[in-house]
């Protein structure tokens, strides 16, 4: 007998007891569609849904209502060459063909499929995406997660938060939250209140666990550690720079912030879905420069890397093969040869991303906008105009 044969196992004669403990440590949904998807006993070891995800947060303006915590998972979606095979080709793993970005989020036990920038919810079978999905015939990289707070319900954002994170390994889960205008707070699953941390002066502008720590950026480009005990110490060297708003990045194990500069355009028209959800959620409570506020554009863009061994910010001027997704509940980077239809030294975004969360979903905008760092040039670009750059969000059928 030839020792070098490959060992076949026959996985089906495991106990059931164990099926179900395997199940139970598999937290995206992905991965438990995938297990389930197997036979009928691994489909009825475990529920669709991982049952520990806590739903019980207090509203930032309300002390009686409670929020939902919405999870979103990116994922990147590759061919698989042998869907149905548990062993893959040799040469496979030394070139992986391009993939795409998919965006899930779960809440209360359902499950929507987002715009990777926008988070405006995409719906099977219209425009450019098609009517079915297998994952099995796809290899998936989950490259981070997102989170949001919904009314109890899961149907709407909270109104007047632009940014929420976990707190990495707490227990009860807890997470840090950006809201009205900036401030930052600090709730535990079950509170009935939101706590305000940091200082109460500060407008802060962008939160990110970074190596396991969380970490906020005030508007002037200040980045703080939140430590254990909640207090907000400066972390890196001050950085003042003076664009609209900050965004922290993580590329390649190193920390990047984006100062992203937006002029008013008052000739401009607001949505008109989100212009009236305005004016009817916000007239007399309080935020009556939301109702008539003229719509930013973003017109540049300046990066810079946290060099921490000389403890300083140095300004980039190149990105090399990377590309910078800026979202306002997850922004992150990705090698551009890794997905198709993605360029290089680029950043993608969407002004109507400024928006609260609440008003996300509601407007019909395009998909967003490319800007190129090395001509400081800015495409605007529609997926229902130029089917090309919704390749990058949807996988075409294999």
């Amino acid at each position: 007998m030839d020792s070098r044969a490959p060992c076949s196992v026959d996985w089906s004669k495991l106990p059931d007891e164990l099926w179900h403990r395997i199940g139970q440590q598999l937290k995206p949904f992905i991965e438990r569609l995938r297990f389930r998807s197997v036979s009928y006993s691994w489909r009825h070891s475990i529920p669709r849904f991982h049952p520990s995800i806590p739903t019980e947060f207090p509203y930032p303006f309300s002390f009686h209502s409670k929020a939902s915590l919405a999870r979103t998972t990116l994922y990147l979606l590759r061919t698989n060459p042998f869907p149905y095979s548990s062993t893959s080709s040799p040469s496979s793993s030394s070139s992986s063909p391009k993939g795409w970005l998919l965006k899930l989020e779960e809440c209360n036990q359902n499950l929507r499929l987002l715009h990777p920038i926008t988070n405006r919810q995409l719906r099977c079978g219209e425009d450019f995406y098609p009517e079915h999905l297998n994952f099995l015939n796809y290899k998936i990289v989950e490259l981070g997660q997102a989170y949001a707070l919904k009314n109890s319900a899961g149907s709407a954002y909270v109104d007047r938060v632009s940014k929420v994170i976990e707190l990495p390994h707490s227990e009860p889960c807890s997470i840090l939250v950006i809201h009205h205008k900036g401030k930052l707070g600090f709730a535990q699953n079950g509170d009935e209140r939101l706590r305000s941390i940091g200082n109460r002066f500060s407008s802060y502008s962008d939160l990110i666990v970074y190596k396991g720590r969380p970490y906020v950026v005030d508007k002037w480009g200040t980045v703080f550690l939140v430590d254990p005990t909640l207090g907000v110490v400066q972390f890196a060297p001050r950085l003042v720079c003076f664009g609209h708003k900050k965004h922290l990045v993580e590329s390649c194990g190193d920390l990047y912030l984006v100062d992203r500069y937006m002029v008013a355009d008052p000739n401009a028209r607001p949505d008109p879905v989100t212009s009236f959800y305005r004016f009817i959620r916000y007239q007399g409570n309080g935020w009556p420069d939301a109702i008539d506020e003229c719509p930013l554009n973003t017109v540049n863009f300046r990066v810079y890397k946290l060099d921490q061994e000389r403890g300083r910010w140095d300004e980039v001027q190149n990105l090399d093969d990377q590309a910078f997704f800026l979202n306002v509940d997850f922004s992150f980077s990705v090698s551009a040869e890794d997905i198709v239809g993605c360029s290089r030294n680029c950043i993608y975004f969407s002004d109507h991303r400024e928006n609260p969360l609440a008003l996300r979903s509601l407007s019909t905008v395009g998909d967003g906008s490319v800007f190129n760092l090395a001509g400081h040039s800015i495409s605007v670009v529609n997926a229902a105009g130029a089917p090309f750059f919704a390749e990058i969000y949807w996988p075409s059928p294999p």
